[in-house]
């Protein structure tokens, strides 16, 4: 469903990122080039804590709780296609080969931000940026949409998709909240896909600095 103020509140959810792009047209920056990752170089790809801390802005983090596959998507009641697509390692078809996450917490804080990172390897190149333009595309139909997800007793409003740092981004911001929001940022190289989640309380910055980290995992394969 679709709320009145939501296009005002989306307006501001992602301010500072490079541009806003309509449609399922290909993208500079980060691309589908580059070197063919193993599944034993997944894990020496992360940034580690203290990188995390200051690529994204937050305090300080908690060790990573890591896992192997992605995290389950449960779509709320209302837009469940918007809502799964916006959730950390929501979207994916079954076709990547290994995956590889770490979740980490502000240890301090009245509402901690959170960073969620993964990264993904395809068999092709082709296949992981098919990925992220299956993503892309149905990011763009859901700009502006108000999501609730399962368990939770508020809706989001969805920001419009957008580039920073070469990643593809989608914001979302507490229906009249005070602030705090998340952003999604995924890229792709070669047959490897970084997806990062980072929450904050500052909306305007988390889609920054979820490309940063995107930027940063990508440029150590």
């Amino acid at each position: 469903m679709c709320a009145i103020a939501a296009p005002v509140l989306a307006a501001g959810l992602l301010a500072g990122c490079a541009s806003t792009v309509a449609g399922t047209a290909r993208f500079a920056g980060l691309g589908s080039d580059g070197a063919t990752v193993s599944a034993a170089q997944l894990d020496g790809l992360f940034p580690d804590a203290g990188a995390v801390a200051d690529l994204a802005r937050t305090g300080p983090l908690g060790a990573p709780r890591t896992y192997s596959s992605p995290p389950a998507a449960t779509a709320g009641p209302d837009s469940p296609s918007c809502t799964a697509a916006v959730l950390p390692g929501a979207g994916y078809p079954g076709s990547q080969t290994d995956v590889r996450g770490q979740s980490l917490t502000e240890t301090s804080g009245k509402n901690p931000g959170t960073v969620e990172m993964m990264v993904v390897r395809f068999d092709t190149a082709t296949d992981a940026t098919s990925f992220v333009d299956g993503l892309w595309s149905s990011w763009g139909q859901c700009g502006g949409e108000l999501v609730r997800f399962a368990g939770d007793d508020g809706n989001w409003v969805l920001g419009a998709p957008r580039i920073a740092y070469g990643a593809r981004t989608v914001g979302r911001a507490r229906e009249g909240g005070q602030g705090f929001g998340c952003a999604r940022a995924v890229g792709v190289r070669g047959n490897l896909v970084a997806d990062v989640t980072d929450c904050g309380a500052d909306r305007s910055v988390v889609a920054d600095r979820a490309a940063r980290l995107v930027e940063a995992i990508l440029d150590s394969a």
